[in-house]
C-alpha cells in the first residue's frame, strides 16, 4: 500500500488511463493525497479549455516544494 504523499492528475477525456480507474486507484492511497481533474484532457497534452485549472508542471513543482 502506498503511504507517501501523492499528487494525481486525471483527464476525463483520457481513453488510455480512463478516469474511473485512476479515481479507484486514488481512493486506495493511504497517505495525504491531492487530485487535479481536467475535464477535457486526453492522455497527452493539456487543451486550452483546461489551462485555467493550472499547468501540470507548475502544479508538480508546487507539490514538490510543499513536501
Amino acid at each position: 500500500m502506498v503511504e507517501a504523499n501523492t499528487l494525481v492528475f486525471v483527464g476525463l477525456a483520457d481513453t488510455t488511463c480512463p478516469a474511473p480507474g485512476v479515481v479507484a486507484t486514488y481512493n486506495q492511497l493511504a497517505g495525504e493525497k491531492w487530485v487535479v481533474v481536467y475535464p477535457h484532457k486526453p492522455h497527452n497534452g493539456l487543451p486550452e479549455e483546461d489551462l485555467w485549472i493550472g499547468d501540470i508542471a507548475t502544479l508538480q513543482d508546487q507539490f514538490i516544494h510543499r513536501q
